[in-house]
């Protein structure tokens, strides 16, 4: 199994006549192997946010998007949450989000945990 490539991508809009960014990005799963992984998992979250977050210009909405693979303790989830609202959290956690089908074709939802 060779490497993982990560990445992040930017949509810089208008929408109504008014500028918003769009970030996305997948960063490395940290569970179950949260010793080896939640550290590459980190700095991929800090570049996400140096790269996308912190130069959104000024006056612009920015919608951050992805599978951050991060749970509410964990070191990730703190920099996003000092930098973007967890629309999850917002909506008071409700609705799962995690494992379902890979193809999405179950009948049954497969959702789990967040």
């Amino acid at each position: 199994m060779g490497p993982t490539l990560r990445g992040w991508q930017i949509i810089d809009a208008t929408l109504d006549g008014h500028p918003l960014r769009v970030g996305n990005t997948h960063t490395e799963q940290s569970a179950p192997f949260i010793n080896v992984t939640e550290p590459i998992n980190t700095a991929q979250t800090q570049e996400f946010i140096a790269a996308v977050v912190d130069t959104t210009p000024a006056g612009s909405g920015l919608v951050g998007l992805g599978d951050f693979n991060c749970i509410p303790t964990s070191q990730s989830y703190s920099l996003l949450s000092s930098k973007l609202s967890d629309a999850w959290m917002i909506n008071a956690g409700e609705g799962l989000t995690c494992c379902q089908a890979s193809d999405l074709n179950n009948t049954v939802s497969e959702f789990t945990a967040r």
